[in-house]
């Protein structure tokens, strides 16, 4: 007899366990209607999960002598108040925390509070409760994209009463304690009734094993709409017909209170989610096909302005830019063309020499002042400076100052104090000083010498040439004297 009753625990207990996880963690049908009351934990590390069942996951563990307070019950589990170790999570998203951060208002209605706790700090897809906008929060911390929070009203979590008993009572029966001890115990998976499921993925929330209710013609049609939403998940996004199968699951009639209802609750509410997201998907196909259209539009007529634009010039430089004065050297005639020095007004050098053989440019009208020049230039390698055949020129100042008159610097030949002996006077090889010097460079008119010439090994004793340009000393008259150092 004994043997016999234990065997009928066993298999009440197994059979309360495959529908455990029907129940979710807010109000599961079914829930006996209790008094609150205080129990005491009868056992050592004892699980409080997120719901009824021991798929549901757990949240903390109590110890005896702990005590709980149980405000209902539920095939064979207790729903209990928060106890110590366990918090509630809402997304960061709907709630406003204010200055100080540790409160805040939830900015939207009818958003999850879901069951949290020391063993499960994330990761929370067990539902507690629902907020309404403006109601307030105490914050306990952050766990990615929640926040930790105190239990609000209406969170509860469950513990197996096999654990728990009143404060008043003494110890469990026998036969009791004889079915605990037959219970197996369930180590899978939690699974959530109430949780979005992620997009495009088939929730498997809904057992294979359905209990048998009181109408077998709705199990019936229940069974044969999950093999249609598995064939109907297989097939691309695109081509699934939700709302058809929301209507078929809709239009099941399962018994009040029976595990089927869940069932159906859960399906209908995981097919109104993908329906939303499918139109929600097909609208943003639509808008992107339109800015693709937009985008196409735009290019056209893109190219239909460049065509009337007119066409960009090409970015001009000047060959050469200074201040044009006479050259003295190069007058024009046999020597060839009549060329001008162009000065650079900041530093008095010559930059470069100007011609123009064609005669398409009147180089005597820009005279004394600061051009530039477009045209060919080339390197004469004897003068070491640029020549410019001159085709277009720009005034860029007509007064043409320059900074300052250069100085001409005369540097007189030294002389010997003595005439040699007549004995030491025999002929010798002239010295480098008694050599003549060679004629200064055409470059250096109409500057400074001292600025413009190159250093020369033989050329430091002897006079420079001063020949006259724009910003150098005018020639004295025949009927002044030269300058005395000259004689």
């Amino acid at each position: 007899m004994m043997a016999r009753l234990l065997g009928s625990i066993c298999l009440v207990t197994i059979a309360a366990s495959a529908f455990g996880q029907a129940e979710v963690a807010t109000q599961p049908s079914g829930e006996a209607a209790s008094p609150k009351w205080v129990g005491v934990v009868s056992g050592a590390n004892v699980y409080v999960r997120s719901g009824p069942g021991e798929t549901a996951y757990p949240c903390t563990q109590v110890s005896a002598p702990q005590k709980v307070t149980v405000v209902g019950k539920s095939e064979g589990w207790l729903k209990i108040l928060p106890p110590k170790g366990c918090f509630s999570a809402i997304r960061k998203d709907y709630v406003q925390v204010d200055s100080d951060g540790k409160t805040g208002l939830v900015n939207t209605d009818n958003i999850y509070v879901r069951a949290g706790g020391d063993l499960r700090p994330k990761d929370f897809w067990a539902v507690q409760c629902r907020t309404a906008n403006g109601d307030k929060v105490e914050i306990l911390g952050e766990a990615e994209e929640y926040y930790k929070i105190v239990p609000p009203e209406g969170a509860f979590y469950w513990i197996s009463a096999r654990f728990v008993r009143p404060a008043d009572e003494a110890q469990p029966t026998e036969m009791e304690a004889a079915g605990t001890a037959n219970r197996p115990a369930a180590t899978t998976k939690p699974v959530e009734l109430t949780a979005v499921p992620q997009k495009g993925k088939l929730p498997t929330t809904v057992p294979t094993d359905l209990p048998k209710v009181t109408e077998p013609s709705a199990t019936a049609s229940f069974r044969a709409l999950e093999k249609v939403l598995r064939q109907e998940y297989a097939k691309p996004l695109e081509q699934r017909d939700l709302k058809g199968l929301l209507a078929r699951y809709q239009a099941i009639h399962a018994p009040a209170g029976s595990p089927l209802e869940k069932y159906v609750a859960v399906r209908v509410k995981f097919l109104q989610d993908g329906v939303a997201e499918m139109e929600e998907l097909q609208a943003i196909h639509e808008q992107a096909k339109l800015t693709a259209e937009q985008q196409k539009d735009y290019g056209a007529r893109l190219v239909e302005l460049q065509k009337l634009a007119p066409p960009a010039e090409p970015v001009r430089t000047f060959a050469a830019k200074g201040v044009l004065a006479e050259s003295d050297v190069f007058t024009g005639g046999a020597v060839g063309p009549k060329r001008y020095i162009l000065v650079d007004p900041q530093t008095r050098q010559v930059v470069a020499y100007v011609q123009c053989s064609s005669g398409a440019v009147d180089l005597a009208r820009y005279a004394g002042m600061s051009i530039g020049i477009f045209g060919q230039r080339h390197l004469d390698r004897q003068l070491v400076r640029y020549v410019v055949e001159a085709e277009e020129i720009v005034v860029v100042d007509a007064s043409g100052q320059i900074t300052a008159p250069p100085k001409p610097i005369i540097r007189p030949r030294q002389y010997p104090a003595a005439a040699p002996a007549e004995e030491d006077q025999k002929p010798k090889a002239a010295t480098a000083e008694e050599q003549p010097a060679p004629a200064s460079p055409a470059s250096n008119e109409g500057l400074p010498v001292v600025q413009e010439e190159q250093p020369q090994p033989q050329e430091q004793d002897q006079p420079q040439e001063q020949p006259q340009g724009q910003d150098q000393p005018q020639e004295q008259p025949a009927d002044q004297p030269q300058d005395q150092e000259q004689k």
